[in-house]
């Protein structure tokens, strides 16, 4: 049961956290965008994200994340990240998700179990990752942007990350997908290029702004 609007705190939200993620080539013919959405390609190629976020305190909402954006895409001369689809073990983080930012998220279980992340999507998706930092961390800083689309409205979401950032592997050994949005995730594939862990990161979450 998604909560009301009232029960999670207003944004903008001070985040904290250790995350993932991994760049994937990606075909752009397999990837569905709503009306207004334009993909960003060369050569009939884009370029994807898949990461795995858990939020931790002080953070406003305590929760696990996994995250696919297949592409970049733009909108009204803007560019961004299109999430295609979101899994959290986090009710009110579903709620918000949906209501305050248009992200695609949907109930699921996390299980960490050393390098291993095991997810079990409410629809029965399973997911085994398998992410392994190594070398020095380094300071950096970063931003993220999104566009989703609201009622054919494009809706941009920015988000501004420091971290301590180090190199990973980060590798998908099983897969079972019963739902859709996942499916430009089945013909993509990784780069060659190492995944990124980031560190305790602390983000902000900002409104997000109509195009």
């Amino acid at each position: 049961m998604v909560r009301a609007m009232s029960d999670y705190p207003a944004p903008p939200w001070e985040t904290q956290g250790y995350a993932v993620f991994r760049a994937y080539r990606v075909p752009t013919s397999a990837v569905r965008l709503p009306e207004g959405l334009r993909p960003v390609s060369t050569r009939g190629t884009s370029i994807g994200l898949l990461g795995f976020v858990r939020y931790v305190d002080p953070s406003p909402l305590e929760y696990g994340e996994l995250i696919w954006m297949p592409t970049r895409v733009t909108a009204a001369g803007k560019s961004g990240f299109y999430v295609a689809r979101m899994h959290v073990d986090c009710e009110r983080s579903l709620a918000a998700g949906r209501e305050v930012w248009a992200l695609p998220k949907t109930l699921a279980r996390f299980q960490e179990e050393g390098d291993l992340i095991r997810v079990e999507t409410e629809a029965g998706s399973r997911f085994t990752l398998r992410a392994r930092a190594y070398g020095p961390a380094l300071p950096a800083r970063s931003t993220m942007v999104t566009l989703q689309t609201r009622e054919g409205r494009a809706m941009r979401f920015k988000a501004s990350t420091k971290a301590r950032v180090r190199l990973s592997s980060l590798s998908v050994e099983e897969h079972v997908i019963r739902e859709p949005d996942w499916e430009s995730f089945l013909a993509a594939k990784p780069l060659p290029a190492p995944a990124i862990r980031l560190e305790r990161f602390e983000t902000t979450m900002q409104l997000p702004e109509w195009l």
